[in-house]
């Protein structure tokens, strides 16, 4: 049985974009807010770049793995009662 793809979108500069398959070095010019959405994993954003905040508070991640390779500005992580790990954090400016 094939797995079904995840989607979920952004939308910059007049393009949208599934965050489940962004292009690696893509950089988001704003902030990114998957503030709560329900998600238990987030989706892999290592090798792109967010020049302004993340946030992905009021979800049900257990580690910030997937987290975008650079931050800009200020990281939201709160409301996560399963967090137990900072592993995925990298820069944050």
């Amino acid at each position: 049985m094939e797995k079904e793809k995840q989607y979920m979108s952004f939308e910059q500069d007049g393009q949208t974009y599934n965050l489940y398959d962004m292009p690696d070095g893509f950089v988001i010019k704003g902030d990114l807010d998957l503030s709560d959405r329900g998600l238990k994993k987030l989706p892999d954003l290592s090798k792109i770049t967010v020049l302004g905040c993340v946030n992905v508070s009021g979800n049900q991640i257990t580690d910030l793995n997937g987290l975008p390779q650079k931050i800009g500005d200020d990281l939201w992580c709160d409301d996560n009662d399963r967090l137990n790990s900072l592993v995925g954090v990298h820069e944050v400016n």
